[in-house]
């Protein structure tokens, strides 16, 4: 998968357009608001009329050249796990001036459902830009949230630490295996920012309701993704490479796709093996790899998960599922680990904060 920078269109020119229309979010738009409209009620509301995927808000979000200007020192500065981190008061200065612009992202995250649209027919080399842009995204809520708290402005730093938990439900829904991960990275920058408000006095009821109702709908199956990516991976590694792999040079396309990802140590005897094959051959060898899958998410969940994950990778390294999948197939004990970390600190924070409101009350 290639994550290069928004796509074949020049960059530059798209924000040269941005610039000479001066449309930026931050500078164009009325000021947005900077309280609660209410208790229980969620700052910067979309519109009934409003687009229902978010990525069309996130896209207009990341072609503003105020993203960029936020993005590098919010990466640079941002220390979540220091509860008693602030931005400094330069880059303050900077996340005031655009709440314009913020108030754009927290209505992108607000909306129901997110395709970013993934060419799917590119295979291995559908680009995913906004991988990298959401976690910028993320970083840059977080460095507010805490401008928020040391500004007074606490139920404000609670809506953008809600809206980072919706942010990284968005990415959970395209699957693919690293969209999975990402958004458990981006919940996790959500919990440090949690934990960082509940270990002061920055918090008031309405505002760890908010972010409580968000925390909780992370705790349902599989609520970053990454079975579903699991399943997006088979998508490319069999049904595309069976889509374009046509005639007596089957293999020979597939190797041409496929052995530039391979280890230098791959054994030269599986590239010469994958070069010979016939459309028949590759095939055959397709429905051997997609039963990686299959086994694999098969054993996601079970209690002996682990040791059944070391079984189907030996069994991959065999040669059980096909010499295809020797190359292309993911070892994905480290994935599961991801995704079972993340589960029981979703677990362990849920119930915390819940506490949290009850000792509040």
């Amino acid at each position: 998968m290639s994550s290069f920078p928004l796509s074949r269109l020049s960059v530059a020119a798209v924000l040269a357009a941005a610039a000479f229309a001066q449309c930026s979010f931050g500078q164009g738009q009325p000021a947005a608001p900077e309280r609660f409209p209410g208790l229980g009620e969620i700052a910067f509301p979309r519109g009934d009329l409003d687009p229902t995927n978010a990525a069309l808000l996130y896209y207009k979000v990341w072609i503003d050249p105020v993203f960029r200007e936020l993005k590098d020192p919010c990466g640079e500065q941002l220390n979540a796990t220091d509860p008693n981190w602030k931005p400094d008061a330069a880059l303050s200065k900077q996340l005031r001036e655009h709440q314009g612009y913020i108030a754009v992202m927290l209505r992108a995250t607000q909306a129901p459902a997110c395709d970013f649209g993934i060419e799917w027919s590119q295979g291995i080399g559908a680009m995913l830009p906004h991988l990298g842009y959401l976690r910028g995204s993320a970083r840059i809520l977080a460095c507010d949230a805490r401008r928020c708290i040391a500004e007074g402005r606490f139920d404000d730093a609670s809506e953008r630490i809600a809206a980072i938990y919706r942010m990284s439900r968005h990415v959970s829904g395209d699957g693919v295996l690293i969209s999975g991960l990402v958004s458990v990275a981006i919940a996790g920058v959500a919990n440090n920012l949690t934990y960082g408000q509940m270990s002061g006095t920055s918090m008031t009821v309405a505002g760890k309701e908010l972010i409580l109702r968000e925390a909780r709908r992370t705790l349902q199956p599989d609520a970053f993704g990454v079975k579903h990516g699991i399943d997006g991976e088979r998508r490319w590694t069999s049904d595309w490479l069976r889509g374009f792999a046509k005639g007596p040079k089957a293999g020979a396309m597939i190797a041409a796709q496929i052995l530039p990802l391979a280890s230098p140590d791959e054994d030269a005897t599986v590239a010469d093996a994958i070069r010979k094959m016939t459309e028949s051959e590759v095939g055959a060898d397709l429905d051997k790899g997609a039963g990686f899958y299959t086994d694999v998410l098969a054993a996601w969940d079970r209690d002996d998960t682990k040791d059944r994950l070391k079984e189907i990778e030996a069994a991959m390294e065999r040669g059980d599922y096909g010499v295809i999948a020797k190359v292309l197939c993911p070892a994905l004990n480290k994935a599961h680990r991801s995704d079972e970390k993340a589960r029981a600190e979703q677990d362990a924070l849920v119930k915390k904060l819940e506490g949290h409101i009850a000792l509040s009350r």
